[in-house]
């Protein structure tokens, strides 16, 4: 047992010493927080493997890589619904154009049981042209969210995804020189809704 264990005798004597108290009850604070704190020190809430939203407990990380743009994802089921963080790297020897304005070089993509559905609410597109280079050894980071609902109908209407298995693309394009036609790395998420 460890010295600073509040046994019944402690807390007894505790009770007749409000001093002794107030360290005791400091102490217990300390222990728990201690098994709730991760090795490392830090702490991001409940563990990935039991999210609180009602999704089944999902994790992982996904890869893609074309052209020496590689793209690393880790994602697991969260509060939102499903997160996702993703890092583009260029690994190659020489520079790649990527958009420098307002189109994102980021997109994402889903299908259910092959069928393309839409994750999120459509958008206006930006259509002014910028690249920038992608220098060798850079990376860029960003982060993906999808709540589970599916958007369909004119006007568009969300709904929860009915249960199954979905694949959840996220991409990472460039071009090999600027005007050059688009390449991607993509990796590719598979979730499920429902029981697993």
């Amino acid at each position: 047992m460890s010295d600073t264990a509040i046994t019944p005798a402690r807390h007894a004597k505790a009770m007749r010493n409000p001093l002794a108290f107030v360290v005791l009850a400091v102490v217990g604070v300390a222990m728990l927080a201690g098994c709730a704190m991760p090795k490392d020190g830090t702490s991001s809430g409940p563990p990935p493997s039991t999210p609180g939203n009602g999704f089944a407990p999902q994790q992982g990380t996904a890869h893609g890589s074309t052209d020496g743009v590689n793209l690393d994802v880790t994602w697991r089921a969260c509060e939102a619904g499903f997160c996702a963080h993703a890092t583009a790297t260029n690994k190659g020897a020489g520079s790649v154009q990527i958009s420098s304005i307002c189109e994102s070089p980021w997109s994402e993509r889903m299908t259910r049981d092959g069928e393309t559905v839409n994750p999120h609410e459509s958008m206006a597109m930006c259509l002014a042209y910028g690249r920038r280079a992608f220098a060798p050894g850079e990376s860029l980071q960003t982060n993906f969210t999808w709540d589970g609902r599916l958007w369909s109908g004119s006007p568009e209407k969300a709904s929860p995804a009915p249960e199954g298995s979905y694949t959840w693309t996220l991409a990472f394009w460039f071009e090999a020189s600027e005007g050059s036609p688009r390449r991607e790395a993509a990796a590719h998420l598979q979730l499920i809704i429902g029981e697993t």
